[in-house]
């Protein structure tokens, strides 16, 4: 399955169902799109941490149960079961009648069918194990048979034809007990392909919870509107910056329906809004998110932009790139649904003069539909004329710390607080400042300075 390009991908290598099952339902997880999805998701986690005691008993058995699928499609299409068939379907239904009495009261989601008729077709011995083999219980004749064989294989001598013949009869006696058998189970199969699937889903939840536990991640409230987060993080930088001995500086924001955020070079505007991508694609995975606090709509589609990453995987152009996104966006926009754009930078591709006109144009033409919200970031100063924009600003560099502390690493330098501007600002040029915290030659940055129209301080 092809995810949004923003990380996603990184959270769902991080999840770690036990069984096949739960693993193919790691891969069926769907964009949802309404509310009653996604909360049934979101309540059948908080399900599982209130069974938190039992939860490794659950794994436990988990790592018992085998993938049966194969072997019900075979009984579903009329085929006859062979012995290891047989023993995987007796086993799957030991296991699986484990778990529904660990479970206890729970969910109906998570309420497993009882599968004791079926373990007891398996098992006329009473022996109340998971193996299998087709002992003289399932057909009164099988005795008989067995028995001679073993008495002339025991005194030896010119029996040959007679052993044959019992050989044959024991194998059609076999053979007529696991038809009966694969009959008897066919009347089972849609309560076997039950416990399959609720197996799976299981599994999963744990998994995700498992998730949530491991990357501190928090039930989000869905708004009708309003979007909001306190101390979002990304899972996947902060854990490159953790190995370098560095910490995540988390972002918090409340955004309207159109969204403006500038800010200077390497201060944090592209990580900004590819962790906004990833908190808004966990959300509609019904996953759990990485913020303290969040209060997120749900959207019919999301389109997010991140620049020449995500254009060269498609074999496009920056420029094309962007214009492929924004036909798209532009489509949602006229089909008045509910969409979510994220660009990073848009315009940034061509040239100076035509690229800001492509940000206001974007941003004014997607603000059209008031089912949709917008947030794109910029280096063009042109960004501050954008009608009724919300305008953030990342802090950026901390310039009293340049002057009294030296041979730092840039991250050090840099506050990549968001601060919302409610009155006129100046535009952030601090390119010049990176460009000497990074050690570039005094006198080719005084050569800079004097090609700056109307100056630079």
């Amino acid at each position: 399955m092809k995810y949004l390009d923003c990380g996603f991908e990184y959270i769902i290598s991080l999840i770690e169902p036990i069984t096949p099952i739960g693993r193919e339902a790691l891969r069926n997880l769907t964009f949802l799109t309404n509310r009653k999805s996604i909360e049934e998701i979101h309540r059948r986690q908080e399900e599982i941490l209130k069974k938190e005691e039992i939860v490794p008993s659950l794994k436990r058995i988990l790592s018992r149960i085998r993938d049966v699928r194969g072997t019900i499609s075979n009984l579903s299409g009329g085929n006859l079961l062979e012995d290891i068939e047989l023993f995987e379907i007796k086993s799957f239904t030991y296991w699986c009648e484990k778990l529904r009495e660990e479970l206890g009261t729970c969910g109906s989601w998570m309420q497993l069918p009882c599968l004791s008729p079926v373990f007891s077709i398996l098992d006329p011995d009473n022996s109340q194990t998971e193996s299998f083999y087709i002992s003289n219980n399932f057909d009164d004749a099988l005795g008989e048979v067995r028995e001679e064989l073993h008495r002339l294989q025991r005194i030896g001598g010119e029996h040959t034809k007679s052993l044959d013949e019992l050989v044959q009869k024991n194998f059609e006696i076999e053979r007529r007990v696991r038809a009966d058998l694969s009959d008897r189970l066919r009347e089972y199969r849609d309560v076997l392909e039950e416990a399959i699937n609720k197996t799976g889903n299981i599994d999963l939840v744990i998994a995700l919870t498992d998730l949530n536990k491991k990357l501190g991640l928090r039930k989000p409230e869905i708004s009708s509107g309003e979007y909001e987060f306190e101390d979002l993080f990304n899972p996947e930088i902060s854990e490159s910056l953790r190995k370098k001995g560095k910490e995540f500086q988390p972002f918090s924001a409340n955004f309207g329906r159109k969204v403006v955020i500038v800010g200077g070079n390497m201060t944090g505007k592209s990580v900004l809004l590819r962790s906004v991508a990833l908190l808004q694609t966990m959300f509609q995975y019904g996953l759990f998110v990485p913020a303290n606090k969040a209060f997120i709509p749900v959207y019919e589609s999301v389109v997010y932009f991140s620049g020449d990453k995500q254009s060269f995987t498609d074999g496009l152009s920056s420029f094309a790139g962007e214009i492929q996104h924004l036909k798209e966006a532009i489509e949602i926009v006229q089909a008045e649904i509910a969409g979510l754009f994220l660009f990073d930078e848009i315009g940034r591709s061509t040239n100076p003069v035509e690229g800001p006109a492509f940000l206001i144009a974007s941003a004014d033409y997607l603000g059209r539909n008031p089912k949709c919200r917008s947030i794109f970031t910029s280096h063009y100063e042109e960004a501050l004329q954008i009608n009724s924009a919300q305008l953030f600003m990342i802090k950026g560099v901390d310039h009293h710390r340049i002057e009294t502390e030296r041979d730092r690493e840039i991250s050090y330098y840099v506050d990549h607080s968001l601060i919302e501007m409610r009155d006129k600002v100046i535009f952030p040029k601090e390119a010049i400042a990176i460009a000497r915290i990074m050690g570039l030659d005094k006198k080719f940055i005084e050569l800079i300075k004097g090609n700056i129209v109307g100056g630079c301080e």
